[in-house]
């Protein structure tokens, strides 16, 4: 969370003076953003899309039930995979 932050604020304050208000090194903050997203990141992201396009469809008139049932298999499948978000 504080390696995204940096992130989203480097333009506005150097990279040294957020890592330092944050009490992170910066060498940490340089090897988070190098890093490519985790397989787990992946799938959390995928998941999240999931859920949002089959809310997006009970907000059309689809039963809510479809939509309660899709959002217990999403949470069943990401627990079983070890995401836990």
């Amino acid at each position: 969370m504080r390696f995204e932050f940096i992130d989203a604020e480097k333009a506005h304050y150097p990279v040294l003076v957020l890592c330092a208000v944050l009490l992170v090194s910066r060498s940490g903050y340089y090897g988070w953003a190098k890093r490519s997203e985790s397989a787990r990141a992946k799938a959390d992201a995928q998941l999240g899309v999931q859920i949002r396009a089959v809310h997006h469809k009970s907000r059309e008139g689809t039963a809510v039930r479809a939509f309660t049932q899709s959002c217990v298999l999403a949470a069943y499948v990401s627990a079983r995979s070890g995401s836990h978000g």
